[in-house]
């Protein structure tokens, strides 16, 4: 009991030390988040849920004392929540979860939901609170740059035609910019679900090597596999994007396309970990062959654009999400992870 208690306080310590952190030193805030959203995956996993709330409490009243230790004001108070949200909630939701047993999507459903409210959250306080518009900042003014930089380099070589040029590059920066703002949900989301999903990896493999947990119930990555229905539903959609014209409905399924091919570039990268996995290459040795081969496909993927690595990983999930061919729904291949 008393182990338990002194090891609580010390989890308390660690936790105000994490947001205080994120709070003083803003330039290292995103590695404090990383690891500050593990810390509290493997808190809430390991602690009761009074516990945990303790903690998140702790966390914040140590953020908010960072933030106003200067001055008491709003924009401070705002900051705070947000960051208070950043490095905590997604970590604390996953950990909930995993301990009430849910579902592999459920987590991970749960955590790249947590993500999401915390960003918008922070892109709030940004933009009612500082008045930045991170569309305007991060998308129209950089693509209005390039294109600004491009067409001076046309007028300056005397190019025959170039004002012409410069005309249809005006149409196309337009197009760019929405075509980018319309994406911008699924790349969103698609980070989030990232996110969550490297954090539990990290965080199961944490707490087994503290507590020798061992969670059976969830997937390891090289058993990641999408079910032959979400294939017909991208061909379904594949087609459905055809015949509809710009609005919001096609930026919506064409969002949802994006979101299901990043999934089976992922489920096909897994196939690719299964089979060296099979082969007893050591991680390291994995890490490299990756690089490798991305950077080599990239070089072909100029010449024989099909030949990319994403293309060949989504055209890999794909199949094996229709032809099992790790038949791992039928628990044919099992071996110690």
């Amino acid at each position: 009991m008393k182990k338990h208690i002194f090891g609580f306080i010390i989890n308390i310590i660690i936790a105000a030390v994490l947001s205080a952190g994120a709070a003083f030193f803003p330039y290292a805030s995103v590695l404090i988040m990383a690891v500050s959203t593990i810390f509290f995956m493997v808190c809430a996993y390991t602690h009761k849920i009074s516990e945990t709330l303790i903690l998140l409490i702790a966390s914040l009243l140590a953020i908010i004392a960072a933030k106003c230790s200067l001055s008491v004001n709003a924009d401070n108070l705002f900051t705070s929540t947000s960051l208070f949200c950043l490095t905590s909630l997604s970590g604390a939701v996953i950990g909930l979860l995993t301990k009430f047993k849910s579902s592999f999507r459920m987590v991970i459903a749960g955590g790249t939901f947590a993500n999401l409210a915390s960003f918008l959250i922070d892109f709030a306080v940004l933009k009612f609170r500082h008045n930045l518009d991170l569309g305007e900042e991060l998308i129209n003014k950089p693509v209005a740059d390039f294109f600004e930089v491009y067409s001076q380099i046309l007028s300056s070589a005397n190019i025959s035609g170039a004002e012409n040029i410069i005309e249809v590059m005006g149409d196309l920066q337009w197009y760019m910019q929405q075509m980018l703002a319309t994406v911008v949900p699924s790349v969103l989301i698609i980070l989030c679900a990232f996110f969550a999903y490297v954090t539990f990896v990290i965080g199961r493999k944490f707490i087994f090597k503290k507590h020798g947990v061992v969670m059976e119930n969830y997937p390891h990555f090289w058993q990641l596999q999408l079910p032959r229905s979400a294939s017909m539903a991208l061909a379904v959609l594949f087609i459905v994007t055809f015949f509809m014209n710009s609005s919001p409905v096609a930026g919506a399924i064409t969002n949802i396309i994006i979101i299901l091919c990043a999934l089976y570039m992922l489920c096909g990268l897994s196939v690719v970990d299964f089979f060296l996995r099979k082969k007893r290459f050591h991680w390291a040795i994995r890490i490299v062959i990756y690089v490798i081969a991305f950077t080599v496909l990239s070089v072909i993927g100029v010449l024989i654009p099909v030949a990319n690595a994403p293309s060949l990983l989504l055209f890999t999930g794909v199949i094996d999400g229709l032809f099992d061919f790790r038949r791992l729904r039928s628990g044919g291949e099992k071996y110690e992870a």
